[in-house]
Order: C-alpha cells, then structure tokens, then sequence
C-alpha cells in the first residue's frame, strides 16, 4: 500500500574496487559505500578457500524530526549513520554458495533515550542456482544489541534472482521497509509472519553497463 523507491549508481574502478550511491524517496534517506574484494576465492587452492570483501557504507536523514525518533538531534552531522562490514563467502559448488557478514553500526547518541551509538550485528545469508538464470536466495540480521526505545526485530528476506545477460531483476519478500544498511538492519518494526500485514515485497532491476570492452588473453 506504500511504495518505497531507492535510485542507486555503482561504478567498479576495478574488480576489486566499487562505489555507490543512492537516495530513498520514502524515508528521505541518501546513502553511499566503498566495497574492496580483500579475498577471492580459487579453484584448487588453498589461499583462496573463501572470499573476503570490506564493505564501509553511510546514510543521512534530510527528514524531519519527529516524536519518537531516534534521530533528535539538531545539527545535520547527528543524522548520519555509519555501517562497516566484513563479507565472508564461500561458494561450495556450482549450485550453492553461503555468506557470513559480521556488522558493525555506529550513530550519533542520541541524549533523549538509552539507546546504544554503537550496535553489532551478524548477517547469514545463502544462494542456490535452480536454473542457468535464476537463484533462490535468502538472508538474515541478527542484532546482538537492540534500540530500546522502540520494539524491533531481526530482519530475514526471501527471494528470486532472474539474470539476463547485463540485466539482473530480484523477486522477495521480507519484514524490513527500508533500504539503508544501518535502518533495516537495527530498525525493522514488524517481525517476519503473516499478520498484521508485516510482508512487504520488494523488487530490484540492476542493469550492469560495460564502459569499455575487455581484451581477451
């Protein structure tokens, strides 16, 4: 019944290297990340058993105060957010590949609860190749360390991954509204059931633009 739209552009320097940034037009949020491939995986060897990518991400609230926010301050440096992440993944065949991703979220304190600045939080998730193209995936955010001032739960997601060629559209169902690491992860309000209307269904189109060609070896 509500729509909530985030526009985002990544541009990759390398494969390893990759920035982005993006802007939430339901809860006014513009957000950002620098992504470094620390660790790729490799066939038959024993350095590469797994994959390792730090993930550094922020997010500013231009939206107004309101009761009961946990973002009260005045100045617009106590409206940012910072979440770092340690990506750890594993393809274990060619169908199944599982992730592991410990978090770390850091805001401004906020003077009028007892809510922490800093909270932690571990992400599992998974992707299984059902065809050439497309992928059932899932995952989910335990937070070690919850708001207090308001009742959350952790975040879990479902879905579909359908790839087409340069195009890559996403399928699922999850309890978490927003799209910035820091609010999904630490604020999600509805728990994952059927009641109440606690489903929201998400769809994403990645379209990846080549801007220049690569030279076989």
């Amino acid at each position: 019944d509500v729509v909530s739209t985030r526009y985002g552009l990544d541009y990759a320097f390398s494969d390893n290297f990759t920035i982005g940034l993006g802007y939430t037009n339901h809860d006014k949020i513009t957000d950002g990340f620098l992504k470094y491939k620390l660790l790729r995986q490799r066939q038959n060897s024993k350095k590469g058993l797994i994959s390792i990518t730090l993930v550094q991400g922020f997010s500013h609230r231009s939206i107004e105060n309101t009761a009961g926010s946990i973002y009260q301050q005045n100045s617009s440096s106590d409206k940012y957010a910072f979440t770092s992440q340690v990506l750890i993944g594993r393809k274990i065949n060619t169908e199944l590949s599982l992730q592991v991703a410990p978090t770390f979220i850091h805001r401004a304190k906020n003077p009028w609860s007892d809510d922490p600045n800093n909270q932690f939080a571990i992400a599992f998730g998974g992707r299984h190749k059902i065809s050439n193209h497309a992928a059932i995936v899932a995952e989910y955010f335990y937070v070690a360390n919850p708001l207090k001032s308001i009742e959350t739960y952790n975040t879990f997601m479902v879905g579909v991954n359908w790839e087409l060629s340069h195009l890559l559209l996403q399928f699922h169902m999850t309890n978490a509204r927003n799209f910035a690491e820091d609010t999904f992860i630490t604020q999600t309000r509805n728990n994952f059931n059927a009641k109440d209307g606690n489903f929201h269904f998400g769809f994403n189109a990645t379209w990846v633009l080549q801007t220049k060609k690569r030279k076989l070896k």
